[in-house]
């Protein structure tokens, strides 16, 4: 542990003007502000379309397109550090290597585990905002059509009813 007198004595311990991408934080923090997304998405969509509420459905489209563009930023981070040799960045230091032409070196984004699971990730982002924006029609149709049906049986069930009461005063009569 560093004491008082320590924390300004010891410049070499504490980075100087580090690139953040380099450290790794904007690759993190896009993947983390996405996972918020994802988890907003999968509570609202649901909600969304069982109230009827478009502006629900519509916010979770925006949230999608936003997860794709996040981790597309992930993913160029992490192929910039690993283009870049950053061997801060603990998947370059695994998979990277110098000597490794550039080609390569892009393609080891998905070389382990890791790196795999972020091309995927990025791939479904991908594919997930794509088929958004091809059935944006038919997602409002299906909001539409929930919405009807909604109101025909809220409108059947008022018209059971009030035949109900009108049959009983016509008995009581």
């Amino acid at each position: 542990m560093r004491g008082p007198q320590e924390s300004s004595s010891t410049p070499a311990l504490m980075p100087q003007n580090r690139n953040p991408v380099e450290d790794g934080l904007i690759g993190y923090n896009a993947l983390m502000i996405a996972l918020a997304l994802a988890a907003f998405g999968v509570v609202a969509a649901p909600i969304g379309v069982k109230r009827g509420r478009e502006e629900l459905v519509r916010a979770t489209y925006t949230a999608t397109y936003a997860m794709f563009a996040l981790v597309t930023v992930a993913t160029f981070a992490m192929i910039y550090a690993l283009v870049t040799h950053d061997f801060s960045v603990g998947y370059v230091a695994q998979v990277g290597r110098r000597a490794t032409p550039l080609f390569y070196t892009i393609i080891s984004l998905w070389g382990a585990l890791e790196g795999s699971i972020l091309f995927w990730a990025w791939v479904l982002t991908l594919l997930a905002a794509r088929s958004l924006r091809h059935d944006e029609a038919a997602a409002r149709r299906l909001v539409d059509e929930r919405a009807e049906k909604a109101v025909r049986t809220a409108s059947e069930l008022i018209q059971d009813r009030l035949q109900g009461e009108l049959d009983q005063v016509r008995n009581g009569l």
